[in-house]
């Protein structure tokens, strides 16, 4: 899930006044996903939609499923357009209500979840330029809540992403940015993230690994990364991606003998269930103990994991790729 999020930004939901909104099934069934629970959150999405047709909120949880169930379940971009059709539809019901009811901070929350779960699918299908004006959307609706409602924490899930992203647009993007209007503050963005990932919601587990992903490959923070990673691990220690990104981070902070047992615990896994997890993450898996032990000079225990990730290596990481190669010389092999 992490490579989804290098172009532009990525994604999902919490609040205090606007949690107290959130129908219980619904929070029930977000439980359930990060558990990996995925047929349990499904019969509970879909019974509440049955009884609630109309309600935006239930499309939203319904394609935040199948999105964690594409990632963990290392289906590819295989569920990529019915996930679009649930925030698409969540985006019409969400628009509906809210002209009905203009002055509704819930609605506009709600609204804004719509167009930011958009933006993060029009970003996985290449869509750059659609993606920022939704996410544009999204942040201006949020600002509007926080006017009436400084508490809801959800809202400063949408506006620190937009306003981090927005700041540090890749380079080649910058005259896309500047033409749709897109302008932000990096360091008011990750302000914001932080509080967003302080108060229990619907967007504090979002909002954490959004910062895992931004502290680490972004701003090279690894400490500050480690305590998210370590706290999505404690709290869903059923969930691999998680233990990946703690294992990783254990590792870019120099705890070494930590890190490689969580990763044991990760290839443990990985071993028992066939299929689920992705290549690239047991190639780097692979790639950060053998380099744990290089660094020791311990080729004999490097081993095994150089020629491990050397096979799994998809040679997408250039600098990696390189490594591999200078450490094989290393080892002998």
């Amino acid at each position: 899930m992490l490579k989804k999020f290098v172009l532009f930004v990525l994604i999902l939901i919490v609040p205090q006044s606007a949690f107290a909104q959130t129908p219980e099934p619904l929070l029930q069934a977000l439980q359930h996903i990060y558990h990996v629970r995925f047929a349990e959150a499904q019969k509970i999405i879909g019974q509440y939609i049955v009884k609630h047709p109309e309600d935006a909120q239930g499309y939203i949880l319904r394609g935040i499923l199948k999105e964690w169930d594409q990632l963990v379940n290392n289906r590819g971009k295989s569920k990529n357009d019915e996930i679009m059709d649930e925030f698409q539809k969540a985006r019409i019901l969400g628009t509906d209500a809210l002209e009905k009811d203009p002055d509704n901070v819930h609605l506009k929350t709600v609204l804004a979840n719509a167009y930011l779960y958009v933006s993060k699918k029009q970003i996985d299908t290449g869509h750059k330029g659609q993606s920022g004006l939704s996410l544009k959307k999204a942040k201006n609706l949020m600002e509007e809540v926080i006017q009436k409602d400084p508490n809801n924490h959800q809202a400063y899930f949408s506006i620190g992403l937009f306003n981090y992203f927005a700041d540090r647009v890749p380079s080649g993007f910058k005259w896309l940015a500047k033409l749709i209007g897109i302008s932000g503050d990096a360091k008011k963005g990750l302000a914001y993230l932080h509080k967003a990932a302080q108060v229990p919601s619907l967007t504090q587990v979002d909002a954490e690994f959004m910062l895992v992903y931004i502290l680490s490959r972004r701003e090279g923070r690894y400490k500050d990364a480690l305590v998210y990673a370590a706290d999505l691990y404690k709290r869903y220690p059923e969930n691999h991606v998680f233990l990946f990104d703690y294992s990783e981070m254990l590792f870019r902070t120099k705890n070494i003998a930590e890190s490689r047992e969580q990763f044991a615990k990760y290839f443990e896994f990985c071993e028992q269930n066939k299929g689920v997890c992705s290549q690239d993450l047991r190639y780097l898996s692979n790639y950060f103990v053998a380099w744990s032990y290089i660094d020791e000079k311990d080729f004999k225990n490097a081993k095994p994991y150089l020629i491990k990730a050397d096979e799994l290596n998809n040679k997408r990481y250039k600098d990696r790729s390189q490594d591999i190669e200078n450490w094989k010389k290393l080892v002998g092999i």
